[in-house]
């Protein structure tokens, strides 16, 4: 292992830092959070139940979510990301196991509640782990490499769980939630045994920086100094500002990610088309956001969040309004370029507002205002579906919404020693 941070290095442990990063993105996000969408579908018809009771599962993990990222900023400054990310695809495991083990709702309920607190705990500490493995000009493309789990998630998950489910027959989308369930616990091993949680700990420098390795800072001094920091970080005009453009990106693509399955079998496609047109989405999410992290190195925050925001409402505008096969295709791949490329841009954004040694409890803070959509959509697009009788009023309101972030984007400003 080279000790130098030089780019003339060949090989650097960031590699390995990115390549379990995105490991754990596919199985927290990609196979704990999105594949509800999928399973939706049968677990209605199973429970005989209501969308709005459906969208209260959904709910109830993007409350834990929320909470979760609360807590684990605090707790990835205290006891370091590694140590997090690992405990939090566990439990992530635990709930998906269970969820397939569900016989009412409200299990259900439960069981995604657990599933949430694993995720909304490992998403914000693998961002956080990964910046300081990069210097400041290559964060934004290293965030975009490991936000491509993510979108590997939904193009495994897209092809996997309809055949796990028609494999399985009627108790198909249980089988499909033990077989995901198991794949997150390989992952929380590896992460356990590969991440590290800085490049200094093991007398290395930032990939792509000329900075001789740094010394690794006393743990009491540190956690002091978080301390006297945190009241900064929550105070933050700026960090709120991000947090609610955040917020209406979750309350808008939670409706996609929970009912997109449900709305193309509700329009005469079975569960295996509608696999392909989410897989469809997912190849092109893979790319997505490793576009989005080198244009946010290259144009800024303002013009990529301004972009990337103004897609995903268009998307969903097609979704709704176009009711054919092209539609649904082109309305997937737009929103798959775009879905991505917010966390992307937000985490790249954040580390700059908030500087390395608070971008984990600022992290922390704006996927809070993030989860704070994903709780309030699911809820309300179930009852708009109820009430309307259609899926299309959920997506028109929800591509309103994205406006309003693109709206909010236009006003982003960076602080000038970022």
């Amino acid at each position: 292992m080279s000790k130098s941070g030089n780019n003339s290095t060949r090989w650097h442990y960031a590699y390995i830092i990115l390549g379990t990063g995105m490991l754990c993105l596919v199985s927290s996000l990609g196979f704990g959070r999105f594949s509800y969408a999928l399973l939706l579908p049968a677990m209605r018809a199973d429970f005989n139940t209501s969308y709005t009771q459906m969208g209260s599962i959904a709910t109830a993990n993007a409350l834990a979510y929320m909470i979760s990222a609360l807590v684990c900023g605090i707790l990835t400054g205290r006891f370091g990301a590694r140590v997090v990310i690992t405990c939090a695809l566990i439990l992530c495991a635990i709930g998906v196991v269970c969820t397939g083990l569900a016989q009412s709702v409200e299990q259900a309920a439960i069981f995604q509640f657990l599933c949430g607190l694993g995720t909304g705990g490992a998403v914000g500490p693998v961002y956080a782990i990964t910046n300081p493995w990069f210097a400041p000009h290559k964060r934004g493309l290293a965030t975009g490499i490991v936000q491509m789990g993510s979108g590997l998630g939904l193009l495994v998950g897209g092809f996997l769980v309809p055949q796990l489910q028609n494999a399985g027959g009627e108790s198909g989308w249980r089988y499909a939630w033990y077989a995901l369930g198991l794949l997150i616990f390989v992952v929380s091993f590896l992460a356990a045994i590969l991440l590290r949680n800085n490049p200094a700990a093991q007398g290395l420098s930032p990939f792509g920086s000329k900075n001789q390795p740094s010394k690794v800072a006393h743990p009491t001094h540190a956690r002091s100094s978080q301390l006297a920091n945190l009241k900064s970080v929550y105070t933050s005009i700026r960090i709120w500002h991000l947090g609610i453009i955040f917020s209406c990106f979750g309350l808008s693509y939670v409706v996609y990610t929970v009912y997109f399955a449900a709305y193309l079998v509700s329009n005469g496609l079975s569960n295996q088309e509608a696999g392909f047109i989410w897989s469809a989405g997912g190849f092109v999410s893979v790319g997505g956001s490793l576009l989005w992290g080198i244009v946010a190195d290259r144009r800024g925050s303002r013009f990529s969040l301004m972009a990337v925001l103004s897609i995903q409402a268009t998307a969903l505008l097609i979704l709704s309004l176009f009711n054919n096969t092209l539609g649904y295709y082109l309305g997937a791949m737009l929103y798959g370029l775009a879905l991505w490329g917010i966390p992307v841009v937000i985490s790249y954004t954040t580390a700059l507002v908030a500087g390395p040694k608070m971008t984990a409890p600022a992290l922390g803070m704006v996927i809070v205002c993030f989860s704070v959509g994903q709780v309030i959509g699911p809820l309300l697009a179930g009852w708009l579906k109820d009430v309307s009788g259609s899926l299309v009023i959920p997506l028109i309101v929800a591509s309103c919404i994205a406006w309003v972030g693109v709206l909010l984007s236009t006003m982003v400003k960076i602080p000038r020693y970022s």
